[in-house]
């Protein structure tokens, strides 16, 4: 799981040009906080999408 934080995080920095300027990107709480963010928006957009099914299927409450 650390490692796709630290791809993630990476990719952001190497985007945004600061790659060069921090070796520890961890160090980066921008940096970091924009990757926590980004991955809560992910698991809730799959939480919802997984309600919505099961609500139009019926089975929500099983």
């Amino acid at each position: 799981m650390d490692g796709a934080f630290e791809k993630a995080s990476y990719l952001l920095a190497e985007r945004h040009g600061q790659y060069g300027a921090s070796r520890n990107l961890f160090d980066n709480t921008h940096v970091q906080c924009l990757v926590y963010r980004g991955l809560v928006q992910v698991l809730i957009r799959i939480i919802h999408l997984d309600v919505l099914r099961r609500l139009f299927r019926g089975d929500l409450w099983e």
